[in-house]
């Protein structure tokens, strides 16, 4: 089994076998760098997978893009797109559902997860939700979380560089 930490979230490889020539090395992924080389992973005829994602965002994001959730969803999808660079090597590709905005600005992780139970049947299928907050540097989610109702993450956005602010953590 392997696994692989991205955005927070722990997500385990059944299927997934790699040989190790060298030992790999762990470093962040920096924000518009390449993608890591995933070749020496190995997946036999695994299916290609996708995650279905439901994005939120707080209004402290909305307003500062003037409240046009065309320029919100613009620069937020941004992330989706460069997190698809890692996750397609690895049979797994990010489908965003939607972007939607929360109207509340002090969200943490647990008030993230009830804020989605309690809308839940109102809200489109989805695997797993993300909150993108506004001034936030970090990145939060409950280990194992996919798979369950705990299916949510937290993360960060850097306002100055027009971008997206999340954690990456790779085993090179």
């Amino acid at each position: 089994m392997n696994l692989l930490l991205l955005y927070g979230l722990v997500i385990r490889f059944w299927y997934c076998h790699a040989t190790e020539e060298s030992r790999l090395k762990r470093a962040p992924a920096v924000w518009g760098d390449a993608a890591p080389d995933y070749s020496i992973a190995t997946f036999g005829s695994a299916p290609y997978r996708y995650l279905y994602t439901l994005l939120f965002v707080d209004d402290k994001i909305t307003g500062y893009y003037e409240y046009d959730m065309v320029r919100v969803k613009t620069n937020i999808l941004k992330v989706v797109e460069e997190a698809n660079t890692y996750f397609n090597q690895l049979r797994l590709g990010i489908v965003v559902v939607d972007v939607m905005q929360t109207m509340r600005s002090n969200l943490s992780l647990y008030g993230f997860q009830e804020y989605r139970r309690q809308r839940l049947h109102k809200l489109p299928p989805h695997d797993f939700a993300a909150l993108i907050s506004f001034r936030y540097a970090g990145g939060l989610a409950f280990v194992g979380g996919l798979c369950s109702d705990k299916a949510v993450m937290l993360c960060g956005f850097i306002h100055h560089l027009h971008l997206p602010w999340v954690p990456y953590s790779f085993m090179r």
